[in-house]
């Protein structure tokens, strides 16, 4: 079992950044975020602390650990929640991609998209009625 802690990774990962060879803030945050034997806290900061993030990468890793139904309902909370701040920091959202989701995590997006972009609720509820429809 993986016993790192955020602190050593984040250590390791400053390391390797004065080396030269270091990986994205990002990149590290996702492969934290996507370790399974890290413990759900520091994969739950790592998720959170993506909302600064700003690219197609993120995203789809937020999505997929959204849709992992082996990740407890907290981390894909926390995945919906960074999408949905992603989303309206850009003033852009991928309604493809919203509705895939479910759960807490698409919970935690329509609270968030329902109080700063109620337009973009109404989009997702009109989606939802046609997709039902069809």
């Amino acid at each position: 079992m993986n016993t790192r802690t955020l602190y050593e990774i984040t250590a390791v990962y400053i390391k390797s950044y004065f080396k030269g060879d270091s990986m994205e803030k990002w990149e590290q945050l996702i492969s934290i975020m996507q370790d399974k034997e890290a413990r759900d806290d520091e994969r739950d900061d790592a998720i959170i602390d993506l909302y600064e993030f700003n690219n197609d990468i993120v995203i789809n890793a937020l999505l997929e650990e959204a849709l992992d139904d082996k990740n407890e309902n907290t981390l894909r909370a926390s995945c919906g929640e960074t999408l949905a701040q992603i989303w309206i920091n850009n003033s852009d959202i991928d309604f493809s991609k919203l509705i895939k989701l479910r759960g807490s995590a698409l919970n935690e997006v329509l609270s968030q998209i329902k109080h700063s972009r109620k337009d973009w609720y109404f989009e997702y509820m009109k989606l939802i009625e046609m997709n039902k429809s069809k």
